[in-house]
């Protein structure tokens, strides 16, 4: 999925999923609505 699509689904910007990614640590609350939007479990 790109990053476009994921940003879209998640309601932000292109630009904070690249920061998402590249971070060390990820907030558990924004980590649960991505592992959703991917269908996938954390």
């Amino acid at each position: 999925m790109k990053q476009a699509t994921l940003a879209e689904e998640l309601g932000i910007s292109q630009q904070a999923v690249s920061k998402i990614e590249q971070s060390e640590k990820i907030e558990e609350e924004k980590l649960e609505k991505i592992a959703k939007v991917l269908g996938v479990t954390k």
